[in-house]
């Protein structure tokens, strides 16, 4: 499973053909604040976007696991 946290996008995660990446807005400011990628085999992780009062930012990761499981 990717372990890499996306950025807004992030070219370090792989988004390579056995995986698929939704990214949604669901603040409505343009920009993606949460994604969910679900590999070939079945592995999944979400995460979202969170900016801190102190201007920093991060993704958290919200969920792992597996479809098959």
């Amino acid at each position: 499973m990717t372990s890499a946290e996306p950025a807004r996008p992030n070219p370090r995660l792989p988004l390579a053909d056995d995986k698929t990446s939704i990214w949604s807005d669901y603040d409505h400011d343009g920009l993606a604040d949460h994604v969910t990628v679900v590999e070939e085999d079945g592995d999944y992780a979400a995460w979202e976007y969170h900016r801190h009062p102190d201007g920093t930012s991060e993704w958290r990761k919200t969920d792992q696991g597996n479809l098959e499981k």
